[in-house]
Formats: C-alpha cells, sequence, structure tokens
C-alpha cells in the first residue's frame, strides 16, 4: 500500500466515523418526559434498554442509594461522584433532581441517567436512548456512581 492510498484510507475512515456519531446525535434527541418520578415513565423504560431503581421484581432493577442528611449535601456529593465519571454531561441539576448524559466512547451512544433525591433515597434511572442493548453498560455505570457514593 503506497502513503497516498493509506492517507486517503485513514481520511475516508475518520468521515465514516464522524459521520456515524453525527448520525447517532441527530437519530437520538433526548426524550419527552425526562424527570418524571412515575414508574416505567420518562425516558422510554423498557426491559432491554433501562435500569431503574422504580422497577422491583424486574430484571432491570437496581436498589436505589440511601442517605442520612440534608439533601442539599447529598446532591452535592452526587454531583462530585458524576464529575468522576467519564463522558458525562450534567444537563439539569436541582437539589431535588439530576439529569446527566452519557456517551459512549466508541460509537457515542447517549444514555440519559436521572436521579431523584428526597426522603433520604436517592432512585436511580438509566435509559439508552438508540440502543436495545445497552442495559449492562448502564447497569455497570450505576453501579461504580453507587460504590464511589458510598466511599464518601
Amino acid at each position: 500500500m503506497t502513503k497516498k492510498s493509506f492517507i486517503t484510507l485513514l481520511m475516508g475512515t475518520g468521515l465514516t466515523y464522524l459521520g456515524a456519531r453525527y448520525f447517532i446525535t441527530v437519530a437520538s434527541p433526548q426524550p419527552v418526559g425526562l424527570g418524571s418520578r412515575e414508574p416505567g415513565s420518562g425516558s422510554g423504560l423498557t426491559e432491554r434498554n433501562s435500569i431503574s431503581s422504580q422497577a422491583p421484581g424486574t430484571s432491570n432493577h437496581i436498589a436505589p442509594l440511601t442517605y442520612d442528611g440534608p439533601i442539599e449535601e447529598t446532591c452535592a456529593k452526587l454531583l462530585d461522584v458524576i464529575a468522576s465519571i467519564q463522558r458525562g454531561t450534567v444537563v439539569t441539576a436541582h437539589t431535588d433532581y439530576i439529569h446527566v448524559e452519557f456517551r459512549s466512547l466508541m460509537g457515542g451512544f447517549i444514555d440519559d441517567t436521572e436521579f431523584f433525591l428526597g426522603d433520604g433515597r436517592v432512585d436511580l434511572r438509566s435509559t439508552a436512548r438508540l440502543s436495545w442493548l445497552r442495559q449492562g453498560p448502564n447497569r455497570q455505570r450505576l453501579e461504580t456512581i453507587k460504590r464511589r457514593f458510598d466511599a464518601l
């Protein structure tokens, strides 16, 4: 392979990758209903694309976080933990609700992760926008957040 053909191949691959990332971003707009505390509502909760503490008795259930003390301190602590996770962008942060968008490294897939704070409990919900097979990464990310939160 000549240097010119290698550079052409490299540029084509790069443009294809950038085009795919752009398509994923455009094809996966932010869902309607984020922020709803109702179990199963919000970001298209299904068995295959979501993890939630509001889905007891299902394979997509995860235990909520618990806390003692003021909700403001808990919110600040949770935001510190979220900041330590790569590829996350805080979209909304209120004392009782946090919404974060996490992007996968390779595909740029977007996962909406929500935290509902109140009454000594933090309910968690993480949902893939586009892929139906993102339950594993969503669970792993929430388990990491829980471990780091409990360690502080």
